[in-house]
């Protein structure tokens, strides 16, 4: 396949024909039987990773201020959904300081019979994560299948792109329909893949087509819309640390190959190394605390929670220089005061 830039091969695998018959699109659609309605998949583990109670608190904040759109149920347009959701994500993403950053695709029209908006999230410049909105969840019929045949899709359309530049890593897609979340994850090599993720965090975690659903406040209690969204945002935190943690290992190997290549080490590869190891931690200690909270004991997960944020931090901050975003930090609590608002 000739190269191309991104929107031309999205438009490409997207107006291809009834099998997608390009690439790792073809293969991996071929590779499972379409009686078996995608029962034959593998499965991915996905944790809450933990967050404090105080980040929650303002998420829930935010999501208490854009609710002048009405609940997401309400809505039948992509974009104000995405309004609606857009706290449950955007308070995490944010604790990459810019290196995990979002990028917004209009809404597109292509094979599907519903309309689609498709978010990429960059790690290092590297597609990591894709949240793609559909108008219905239907989960038996030819229009989930298409809609699973979208994610590949696009899936694949990253990947080559990532590959193109040497940073071959797994590619997280998230699909929701505004209340109800589901997780994919497409790895390539040799042989495209689609696997499914379950939450271990659920009574029955292997179930096939996994959803978390956010309660509707208009049926249901406070409590339990609480539950579900922090749910929601924790599973979220848990893939955007997994992005990141696999645009870093990529970035890394490049670097360790091209130094076996070269015979010479280049200066970032320490940094490379040790914000690898940073969010290595970090990520073993949300899973911690969120054991920990499902154990009961509270405080002892604040405190681990507490902890991965700042481990996360000395990731973020150990990486190297020419990747950090200065802007990033402009406007967090060192870059003013009280004083400086009062005097705007």
């Amino acid at each position: 396949m000739p190269s191309q830039d991104l929107p031309q091969l999205q438009w490409t695998i997207r107006n291809s024909s009834e099998t997608y018959s390009i690439s790792g699109v073809d293969r991996t659609v071929r590779s499972y039987d379409p009686q078996a309605a995608l029962r034959d998949v593998s499965l991915f583990p996905v944790y809450r990773a933990q967050i404090t109670n105080e980040l929650f608190t303002q998420i829930v904040q935010d999501h208490y201020i854009v609710t002048n759109y009405g609940p997401p149920q309400d809505h039948y347009n992509e974009e104000t959904r995405s309004r609606v959701l857009a706290p449950l994500f955007t308070h995490t993403v944010a604790l990459f300081k810019l290196l995990v950053r979002n990028t917004p695709e209009s809404i597109i029209e292509g094979r599907l019979p519903t309309k689609v908006r498709i978010e990429h999230l960059h790690a290092f410049g590297v597609v990591a994560i894709l949240f793609i909105q559909v108008k219905f969840m239907l989960k038996t019929g030819k229009e989930y299948l298409d809609t699973v045949a979208q994610v590949i899709a696009e899936a694949t359309a990253c990947d080559y792109i990532n590959s193109n530049r040497d940073l071959r890593t797994p590619i997280y897609a998230v699909l929701c329909d505004g209340t109800a979340f589901e997780f994919f994850m497409y790895t390539h090599h040799s042989n495209p893949r689609l696997s499914m993720g379950c939450f271990l965090f659920l009574a029955s975690p292997t179930q096939f087509g996994q959803q978390l659903k956010l309660a509707d406040l208009r049926t249901e209690s406070v409590a339990a819309f609480l539950l579900s969204a922090r749910q929601i945002c924790e599973a979220l935190f848990h893939i955007s640390i997994l992005g990141y943690r696999n645009a870093l290992q990529a970035y890394y190997d490049r670097f360790m190959k091209r130094a076996q290549e070269s015979s010479e080490t280049p200066d970032s590869t320490p940094q490379w190394s040790c914000s690898l190891g940073h969010v290595y931690v970090a990520l073993d200690q949300t899973r911690r605390a969120a054991h920990w909270h499902a154990d009961g004991q509270i405080d002892a997960a604040e405190a681990h929670a507490v902890l991965a944020a700042a481990t996360l931090e000395m990731s973020v901050q150990s990486a190297p220089e020419a990747y950090r975003r200065a802007d990033a930090q402009a406007l967090d609590s060192h870059g003013w005061d009280s004083e400086t608002i009062r005097n705007c």
